[in-house]
């Protein structure tokens, strides 16, 4: 591989607009405070979410095989995506 390519995505505004899309069947025979807390779980998550990815300004690599955020180098980075 001699090039790595990155693409950028709004990851929760995304997830919201998934979410948003799913809400109505997800509700389905919950009462008005359960919608409530649906509602408030998905709020708290996109927030989260929106705080973690905006930390700071460096970009951010999701590698779901790491247990721990992990500093790696380029060749470490194609090495976990470029296995044969």
């Amino acid at each position: 591989m001699d090039e790595l390519i990155f693409i950028g995505t709004p990851i929760a505004k995304e997830t919201r607009d998934v979410l948003d899309k799913v809400t109505e069947q997800v509700c389905v025979g919950m009462t008005d405070s359960e919608k409530k807390a649906y509602e408030m779980g998905v709020e708290n998550t996109i927030r989260a979410m929106t705080a973690l990815l905006e930390v700071d300004d460096e970009p951010k690599l999701y590698m779901p095989n790491l247990e721990v955020s992990t500093e790696m180098t380029l060749d470490e980075v194609k090495e976990c995506f470029c296995k044969e």
